[in-house]
């Protein structure tokens, strides 16, 4: 009977079986097999120089030649690491840009639109409370000689502070409003262009109210009922802390996809049909069926690549089944 080689090209290791069918033809009977690293890429000619070179070292140990050989499908896997933004709840014209600052000062409640510091003076006689907007290097007596009036009048329905200087000018002030420091420098812009911003500022230890209360919140800013959803996301997000701000802006136009777009999500396109966010297709791909994906694009990368399938693994919850503690971050590994 002829023998026959079985050859595997893997993406770590090539391995052949050598063998011979039974003399009754019902069976196979193994002669040698052998192993050896791959060579470059699987299915590149370098990896196929090395089969061969196993192939005949097996052949000299043996001493007889194969007649015939088959190969498994040469379909190389290839191995990449990608930040993947953490899912979050989704909470439309709500973000939160503050949230347990350590210094604050002032116990209350208070929503209003923003109004820079500088810009209190131009503000007429009357009208709703505003929520003062400080940017860095202001410096604590000019906000309290700015704000001052604003309070005794019972316009200010709170304060955000770049700076640490909550406690210097809670004190300062003629009435008790809540004050929030600590907050970034970049998300004064965002603020200032919101519509609302809504300041709670509790006892250390004590828990928000209004925040952490979606019906309420709700009522405070005047959320259509389709976005209760976003309040509770919001209430989530703060239900441990006893400060925060959260913001409330204007409805965005709808966001057209673009290739920029695409490069800074990355994609995942389903065999037969329609593509996908790449962190919204990683649920497909843990889930679904083998060959299910015909091709991706990694976040941040603008190559795209064609595949016979894909498979990722979340490292970070690999972590946490292994009990790794590792400090939080914005994204996740995939």
């Amino acid at each position: 009977m002829d023998l026959i080689a079985g050859v595997d090209v893997g993406n770590a290791t090539t391995e052949i079986v050598l063998a011979r069918r039974s003399a009754d033809g019902e069976g196979v009977q193994v002669l040698a097999s052998g192993q050896c690293p791959t060579r470059r890429r699987k299915g590149s000619p370098e990896s196929l120089d090395g089969a061969v070179a196993l192939l005949r070292r097996l052949e000299r140990q043996l001493g007889e030649r194969v007649v015939h050989a088959s190969a498994a499908p040469l379909r190389p896997v290839t191995t990449m690491t990608a930040q993947v933004p953490e899912s979050r709840a989704h909470t439309g014209r709500l973000s939160v840009l503050g949230a347990g600052a350590g210094t604050t000062a002032g116990l209350g409640w208070g929503v209003g639109p923003p109004v820079l510091v500088a810009e209190i003076a131009t503000l007429g006689r009357g009208g709703h409370p505003v929520v003062v907007v400080v940017p860095a290097g202001t410096g604590y007596a000019q906000v309290v000689l700015a704000v001052g009036p604003l309070v005794a009048a019972g316009r200010c329905a709170g304060i955000v502070m770049v700076d640490d200087e909550a406690v210097l000018v809670a004190h300062r002030l003629p009435g008790m409003v809540p004050v929030v420091d600590d907050v970034s420098a970049a998300d004064v812009t965002v603020m200032l262009q919101a519509m609302l911003l809504a300041v709670e500022v509790r006892e250390p230890g004590h828990p928000l109210r209004v925040l952490t209360d979606p019906l309420r919140l709700s009522a405070e800013l005047g959320l259509a009922p389709e976005e209760l959803g976003h309040a509770a996301a919001i209430a989530s997000h703060l239900r441990d802390v006893s400060n925060g701000v959260a913001v409330l802006t204007a409805p965005a136009p709808e966001r057209s996809t673009n290739d920029q777009q695409d490069a800074d999500d990355g994609w995942i396109i389903l065999r037969g049909r329609h593509r996908l966010a790449f962190s919204d297709g990683l649920a497909v791909v843990t889930s679904g069926p083998v060959g299910v994906i015909d091709g991706f694009a990694l976040p941040g990368d603008p190559s795209s690549y064609r595949v016979d399938d894909l498979w990722a693994v979340d490292l970070a919850r690999v972590a946490e089944a292994v009990q790794a503690r590792e400090p939080r971050s914005l994204g996740g590994t995939a």
